[in-house]
């Protein structure tokens, strides 16, 4: 069973251009990116739960909020911050953390998302936008 989690998914989006580097730092076009408000801003096709339990996430200040067993990381920011904790399973095809934010054609967007797992098996993540894979 693949137990992660996504302590600060999607939380830099920003805009590349030619003049990146006199650009100030990214800014951040989603609101609640950091999980600071809790269970609001985004949706999960896995229940919330933060009992020890595959299949389903928890919005918390350390891994051991989902499973006491767990190794102790809190968030990787200020490290007393929330994040976003999934407890996967080994079905697949479930999004695990959704979004809706109005972005503009023909530019381009800076993605990025922290990911430490808890276990030593692989498992699968994708960025998609509007249906449509993101390489990276």
């Amino acid at each position: 069973m693949n137990r992660f989690f996504l302590p600060f998914l999607c939380a830099s989006i920003g805009f590349l251009s030619p003049v990146w580097a006199q650009a100030p730092a990214c800014c951040n076009l989603l609101t609640n990116g950091d999980f600071e408000q809790g269970y609001t801003e985004f949706t999960s096709g896995l229940p919330q739960s933060c009992a020890c339990a595959s299949n389903s996430h928890c919005v918390s200040t350390n891994f051991q909020s989902k499973c006491g067993g767990w190794d102790n990381v809190p968030d990787h920011t200020s490290g007393s911050g929330n994040f976003l904790i999934i407890d996967g399973g080994t079905g697949g095809g479930v999004d695990v953390w959704r979004k809706s934010t109005p972005i503009l054609a023909n530019v381009n967007y800076c993605f990025s998302f922290w990911v430490v797992s808890q276990y030593d098996e692989a498992f699968d993540l994708e960025l998609t936008v509007d249906g449509v894979s993101v390489p990276g």
